[in-house]
């Protein structure tokens, strides 16, 4: 809830004292709030008067835009990352490199405070209106990031397909929340895949998926083939790598 300054209060930090001293309000429609401290039921917040128009989605939904939007504007730096395509460094020297082959995706990680210093809600992006719209005040020709929070609604097919820079996350209770302002906003594992994932908890839409920069790899899978051939007189060992013949070897002679 918030208490009557506007500040978050996670329950766990009201003491029984605080109820006398503090008021507190709903995140998702604005109304009182009483702190329930009970040693049976889990601690929470429960409506001073009941309020049928209040839901979870709603609550979600603007508690996860005020704790990222608080954390854009206290914390130094303010991290994402996502899966991007880098190609190899080594392509003039390596004799098996394949540029189609020679990538692999890696977690690439920026400071967004190195290139933003605004964050708004509810804000217009082109023809969209953004949950979140991180932006520059000095700098209008930087396209701004938007993240967009996904608690029973996904991102529309318009909205991804628009080329803005869209992050979104996927929100189902406040560990959730906790997890996402805890470090990095940081792109599922799964997006790394050529596939669609199911339910990532966090995709990025609209940013460049390919590097820059090229980069040495770590590994690079390297075809090896043993063609045994016989002749009239001799059996021969061909040791091919990469499509290009390395060593011929003579196993057997005549005798």
């Amino acid at each position: 809830a918030k208490n009557q300054d506007g500040v978050i209060i996670d329950i766990a930090d009201v003491a029984k004292e605080d109820r006398e001293s503090q008021r507190f309000f709903c995140i998702g429609c604005g109304a009182e709030m009483i702190p329930k401290l009970g040693e049976v039921k889990a601690r929470h917040f429960a409506h001073k008067v009941e309020s049928p128009k209040c839901n979870l989605e709603t609550y979600l939904h603007k508690l996860t835009k005020l704790c990222l939007k608080n954390k854009f504007y206290s914390s130094e730096p303010f991290e994402i990352a996502y899966w991007q395509e880098v190609k190899c460094s080594d392509s003039a020297s390596c004799p098996f490199y394949k540029e189609d082959e020679c990538k692999e995706k890696r977690l690439k990680s920026f400071d967004l405070k190195n290139y933003y210093d605004t964050c708004q809600e509810e804000e217009r992006a082109d023809s969209f209106i953004a949950d979140l719209k991180i932006s520059s005040s000095h700098k209008s020709d930087v396209p701004p990031v938007t993240i967009e929070v996904f608690v029973s609604h996904k991102c529309t097919l318009p909205k991804k397909e628009s080329g803005l820079k869209i992050i979104e996350v996927r929100i189902k209770d406040e560990s959730d929340i906790k997890e996402l302002i805890s470090g990095p906003i940081t792109e599922d594992e799964e997006c790394r895949y050529s596939f669609e994932p199911r339910d990532p908890k966090c995709r990025f839409y609209g940013f460049n998926i390919v590097s820059k920069q090229s980069e040495p790899l770590d590994v690079r899978r390297i075809p090896r083939f043993f063609i045994l051939i016989r002749d009239f007189r001799n059996i021969y060992l061909f040791h091919i790598i990469g499509q290009k013949e390395q060593k011929t070897v003579k196993l057997l002679d005549e005798h």
